[in-house]
């Protein structure tokens, strides 16, 4: 094999086995630089034996499938503090605001994620006023959003206008319309974690404008609950700490809060502290597969996203450098989660891969 040479898209491969009819090659590690993201390459073979060289009629198809998979960038307006959630085979994904121009601007339009073929289509836009930092969750076939802000980088003087909202509304896929539910009765407010649990809808913590002088912003731990039998709001235990920056998930049919450095579980009306690896995280991306409890990206610039499993109490690690996730949006379809924010780039988390 010494005067053998095989290479694939320029690059050297080690050659494993060779005989008179065929060669055996381990391929260049350069093909696949990141072992986990998924690559999908064509790739030409060109082959020296001795004095003569020939290039293959044919190309190699690389499909490397691995834990993160690029998909199709974001057709709309790039932004963060949006929501997500899923329902059914789908994904959906609006509100939010925009700071990739010299303004800001709020947003009220959503989309629809296909990830059978990748694609995405615009649905009706949410009824309410252009908002960021909105809460959201899912009950039965139905999505639910509400609260959130128009002022995120501004502050009022009174509890009672903060110029924050309080609308609630519900989304219907099979019919594609919003529905007005009722509204949240407490002061309106922004950056609450939200979840779903038993049926019910919870809203914990959140920030609103103080009282006090100009600027001033008061976080609370107050907790709430949203029944869409009888559409009510009832007030429910607080949250162990006052906070702006806990964000709220799922887990099978439990509910998490991941506040700075700590997870907590929502547990028969009451809050425990899950013993686990724990960094300090602002608005980090969280969701569960599987039983498994997923944290991490967001700010200050992170690239790992970790994976807790509640039984066995172990921590696994998931590395990807992607690029300024801070207050990123994520929904889960097929054991997969779809992450997407800031910028238009959308990945695909697949903690199944790469299956070697």
């Amino acid at each position: 094999t010494l005067n053998n040479f095989v290479d694939i898209n320029g690059f050297a491969s080690n050659i494993i086995y060779s005989s008179p009819d065929s060669i055996k090659i381990e391929l260049p590690r350069e093909l696949i630089p990141e072992y986990y993201i998924s690559k999908f390459q064509k790739a030409k073979i060109s082959l020296k034996v001795g004095l003569q060289s020939v290039t293959a009629n044919k190309e190699l198809i690389i499909d490397w499938k691995s834990t993160w998979t690029k998909k199709k960038n974001f057709p709309g307006l790039a932004r963060n503090l949006a929501v997500a959630f899923s329902l059914g085979d789908f994904g959906y994904f609006g509100t939010g605001i925009n700071e990739q121009s010299n303004t800001i601007e709020y947003l009220k339009d959503f989309w629809k994620y296909d990830p059978k073929n990748d694609t995405w289509s615009q649905i009706t836009d949410f009824p309410g006023k252009a908002r960021a930092s909105a809460s959201s969750f899912t009950i039965g076939n139905l999505g639910y959003i509400g609260l959130g802000t128009e002022k995120l980088f501004w502050y009022t003087q009174k509890d009672d206008e903060t110029g924050h909202f309080k609308d609630c509304y519900a989304y219907d896929p099979s019919t594609n319309r919003w529905t007005n539910v009722e509204d949240f009765p407490g002061i309106g407010r922004y950056l609450s974690a939200s979840f779903s649990k038993d049926s019910k809808g919870f809203v914990f913590t959140g920030r609103w404008g103080d009282d006090g002088p100009i600027n001033s912003i008061r976080d609370t731990n107050e907790g709430w609950q949203y029944d869409p039998t009888s559409n009510n709001w009832t007030k429910i235990e607080n949250f162990p700490v006052t906070s702006s920056q806990a964000v709220g998930f799922n887990s099978g049919n439990q509910g998490y809060i991941y506040h700075l450095d700590k997870l907590f579980q929502y547990v028969n009306n009451e809050w425990k502290i899950l013993q686990t690896e724990t960094p300090t995280l602002y608005t980090p991306v969280t969701f569960g597969i599987k039983g498994k409890i997923y944290y991490g990206l967001g700010s200050p610039y992170q690239t790992t996203l970790y994976e807790f499993n509640p039984i066995t109490l172990k921590t696994n690690y998931f590395y990807i450098d992607i690029y300024h996730k801070r207050g990123a949006s994520v929904f889960v379809i097929d054991s997969k989660a779809y992450i997407i924010g800031n910028f238009k780039d959308v990945w695909e988390f697949d903690p199944s891969k790469p299956d070697i």
